[in-house]
């Protein structure tokens, strides 16, 4: 199976998505691909190459909201946001356009916001081997979108937040699936410690790599609702101390980089 891999991390001043992406720039519609999306508060004099978003709102009160097959990035204030929508199958052109109409007209008529206010959207999809586009269920997007800009503008703390939508039992396959968001902190962690090796360390508890697909670290297994999933519940690659602090400092480093550093701290 194929995984053109998608990383996403921070720098001082600015968010990035990196891996091949086709996206469409809400406000003309435009469709075009690149490897670099950002959202950047550091001004345009040190704009990054790519294509993005451009906020007032310092880049650690981002905030990342991951739903079953899609991932929002948004930064907000009453007056000012940005979102990036990024989806992890491919998306018709026309579907594209019909995500980024639905989300800013979200934002007119159920957040207040209007035309003299900064809102800036993208909508991105990972190219990858597969040829089947794949289903957009937009009444969800619409109440994530609701959710996740309220939150936005709520967040206080002095780093991102990063919340993942847990579906209600039975409710996985719905086209609106009941559910709670879940919001991951480090402190009171009710699974720690997960992997049960000295001095673990949790900055990468939700994996940059997921799903890897290297049968070295996991395995696709069968999941509680008969589908098909990745598990990497034997991995603590991330989780050593050395590893997570390597790819901390070098955040575009490979699986196999990381893999081969570990191996060298166990010699």
């Amino acid at each position: 199976m194929k995984n053109d891999s998608i990383r996403y991390y921070r720098d001082r001043n600015t968010f990035f998505l990196r891996g091949t992406c086709n996206l469409c720039i809400a406000k003309d519609k435009r469709v075009k691909e690149d490897d670099t999306i950002f959202i950047h508060s550091g001004g345009v004099e040190t704009v990054p190459k790519g294509t993005g978003l451009l906020t007032s709102i310092p880049i650690r009160y981002l905030c990342i909201f991951k739903a079953p097959a899609s991932t929002l990035f948004i930064t907000a204030s009453k007056t000012d946001v940005q979102i990036l929508f990024h989806h992890a199958m491919p998306l018709s052109h026309a579907d594209m356009c019909d995500i980024a109409d639905l989300i800013s007209n979200t934002l007119v008529s159920d957040l207040n916001y209007s035309k003299q206010h900064s809102t800036d959207i993208i909508v991105s999809y990972s190219i990858s081997d597969s040829n089947e586009n794949a289903h957009v269920a937009l009444m969800f997007i619409k109440n994530v979108v609701i959710h996740g800009v309220i939150r936005a503008q709520q967040h206080v703390q002095n780093r991102p937040s990063f919340q993942i939508f847990i579906p209600s039992e039975g409710e996985g396959k719905k086209e609106v699936p009941k559910g709670k968001w879940h919001e991951w902190t480090p402190e009171g962690c009710p699974y720690y410690p997960c992997h049960h090796i000295a001095n673990q360390i949790c900055d990468y508890c939700y994996c940059p790599f997921y799903p890897c697909y290297d049968e070295e670290l996991g395995a696709c297994i069968t999941s509680s609702k008969g589908e098909k999933v990745w598990s990497c519940e034997t991995c603590a690659l991330l989780h050593h101390p050395a590893v997570a602090m390597y790819l901390r400092e070098h955040p575009t480093a490979s699986l196999a980089e990381l893999k081969e550093l570990l191996a060298e701290q166990n010699e």
